[in-house]
């Protein structure tokens, strides 16, 4: 069993300047979870004493001697907004002309840590007559506070402190003239069964006294306070980034509980079938943290996992989740896309072309034998034309750094679209020099990498917005069919470069025929029908060239004509 051990003190002493406020200053804020106690007195004019707010917890009610010394205690345990001064009042009487306060913190094993017994109040009227104050024994391993409010009449010697064996003294009060208001504090670890003691002795014309002991407990007692707010367990979070399923191993997320003692412990559970209940059996040795990393896995298993919670209640708070299935699969292919609008999915509300290219992937690759995990990293970014997508700009570089992040070996670039509106009309030589570039970066970045252009899909000129998409953009678009093919094939400045490949080539043609019913209200980007229909086609391409290995053809082509494609945008029936 662990010891409640002391984190920190703060008091505050204010002699023969009235003042209604007792405010006490601690050096750091305290850690949610802990234990805080605070004693404070006041002269006779005090009124009631009050704490704070509601959160503190009344351990002993106020005490006031035949002289008018006052004095209270409070606990709490700390929350996730504390502060480092807390100020208690003098209520509703004058402002006193002497006010004392301590405050300590200590990290306590029990959820409710706090048992408090008042000692004595009485008079003292000799400095030789001392006092002995006794209580019941101490549990081992409780930390135990000492706390002394004395009243040293017009003394100005103070009072001296004898504490029994064991006890150190944390703090002393200066001593002072004319109803002296003091506190100290003394403190100990008890290892032994016997009742505590300790002597007070005021200085030569005696004085009021009040003197509290107060147990810290480290397993749970008899409890005076505020009760714990109630324990509401984390689960897993259920979501794509959140699960990451891997063949060499599974990570999952989940969040963490609130409420109950503030202090948490955590286990990962994991079985083969359900329901499971956690043992031994089921436990997964290290993980006991909220963030689950599994690498024990073996490929082409079904696991389930759970991760039990619980906090340092007695008796515990003990809560598991609702198991999480995972099929860890025999491979995992990851794609990065770059693109514009029609990637990033403007005009769709339930699948985007790259979501959709995504799951025809993973159903040409993966098979119940050979179960495969196929990821996607849409950096696409709206309105974006080649230009943008120069190295040493602002987009390309974090996007390559988020594929190789997440183990990305393919990339497909779908660029072309914004480049040939009228307002920005790339010529075909700025077109294949900047898709060059690009190709290039991403190969140098990602070495060994297989790269699939695609060609873009045309647009509706009789409704497109904005307007610069235009019949003479639709023409630019179309020119462009020979930039591709010089680039895969080695003939632009520079020459070929090894992975990288032309991807779909029938979108622009389709959309021409499409553009009436899977185009959205722009003319320009697809609708969920088109969407679907445009993954579906870049699926395609992607596993042709991945069943290829991602080699160049010889002459390839597009086989588009500007004339007729011109035409077919006017006349799609």
């Amino acid at each position: 069993m662990a010891a409640a051990t002391l984190v920190q003190t703060g008091n505050f002493e204010s002699g023969q300047v009235q003042q209604s406020a007792i405010p006490i200053a601690l050096s750091s804020v305290p850690k949610k979870g802990d234990a805080l106690i605070a004693v404070v007195a006041a002269s006779a004019s005090a009124g009631a004493l009050a704490a704070p707010d509601a959160s503190w917890a009344v351990l002993d009610a106020q005490r006031t001697t035949a002289n008018g010394l006052a004095a209270a205690s409070w606990w709490k345990i700390a929350g996730s907004a504390e502060t480092t001064s807390y100020a208690f009042a003098s209520g509703s009487g004058t402002a006193p002309d002497y006010v004392s306060g301590v405050i300590a913190e200590l990290a306590s094993a029990s959820a409710a840590p706090i048992d408090a017994h008042l000692v004595a109040t009485g008079t003292l009227i000799a400095p030789a007559e001392a006092s002995t104050a006794t209580a019941p024994s101490p549990t081992v391993g409780d930390y135990v506070l000492a706390i002394i409010a004395t009243q040293s009449g017009t003394d100005s010697a103070g009072y001296g402190a004898s504490p029994s064996a064991g006890w150190t003294i944390d703090q002393t009060a200066t001593p002072r003239t004319n109803a002296t208001v003091l506190a100290h504090l003394a403190m100990t670890a008890p290892d032994t069964s016997t009742a505590e003691s300790f002597a007070i002795s005021p200085g030569s014309s005696g004085g009021d006294y009040v003197s509290f002991l107060i147990f810290v407990r480290a397993t749970a007692g008899s409890v005076s306070g505020a009760a714990q707010p109630a324990f509401v367990p984390g689960d897993i979070v259920r979501t794509a980034t959140a699960v990451v399923v891997r063949p060499s191993g599974v990570q999952i997320t989940a969040s963490s509980p609130t409420g109950g003692s503030g202090t948490y412990s955590y286990q990962w559970h994991r079985s083969t079938s359900v329901p499971f209940t956690p043992s031994s059996a089921t436990l997964l040795t290290g993980q006991t943290m909220p963030a689950l990393n599994d690498q024990t896995v073996a490929p082409n298993t079904r696991y389930y996992y759970m991760l039990q919670m619980h906090d340092g209640s007695t008796p515990q708070n003990i809560a598991n989740t609702v198991p999480q299935m995972v099929l860890v699969p025999v491979d995992f292919v990851v794609v990065g896309f770059v693109g514009d609008g029609i990637s990033s999915g403007i005009g769709t509300t339930l699948v985007n072309a790259v979501q959709a290219a995504q799951n025809a992937i993973a159903g040409a690759l993966s098979t119940p034998a050979k179960p495969m995990v196929v990821g996607a990293i849409n950096q696409a970014v709206p309105q974006t034309t080649t230009h943008d997508w120069l190295p040493g700009g602002a987009l390309l570089g974090p996007a390559v750094a988020a594929f190789t992040g997440a183990g990305a070996r393919y990339v497909v670039v779908s660029l072309g679209l914004e480049d040939a509106r009228d307002d920005i009309a790339t010529s075909t030589t700025d077109f294949l020099a900047n898709l060059r570039a690009i190709c290039a970066y991403v190969l140098a970045e990602v070495p060994g990498a297989g790269i699939l252009v695609n060609f873009p899909s045309a647009f509706n000129v009789a409704v497109s917005s904005p307007s610069t998409f235009s019949q003479n953009s639709l023409a630019r678009l179309a020119s462009y069919a020979g930039v591709f093919t010089q680039l895969v094939a080695g003939s632009a400045v520079g020459g070929a470069l090894t992975g990288v490949v032309l991807g779909d080539q029938n979108a622009f043609i389709y959309f021409t025929e499409a553009m009436f019913d899977q185009l959205s209200s722009d003319g320009v980007h697809p609708n969920d029908l088109g969407a679907a229909a445009l993954g579906s086609m870049w699926g395609a391409a992607f596993m042709a060239a991945y069943n290829g290995g991602f080699k160049a053809i010889a002459s390839p082509s597009l086989g588009i004509g500007t004339q007729s494609v011109v035409t077919l945008a006017f006349n799609p029936s």
